[in-house]
């Protein structure tokens, strides 16, 4: 994993206050 999509990993996260499963697509949440 890059360090951008690390980033957009704990934005996504943080936006719907939980954690997604690692490889989980963004819509999943």
């Amino acid at each position: 994993m890059t360090t951008a999509e690390a980033a957009c990993e704990r934005t996504v996260a943080s936006a719907v206050g939980h954690h997604r499963p690692a490889g989980a697509p963004a819509a999943a949440g």
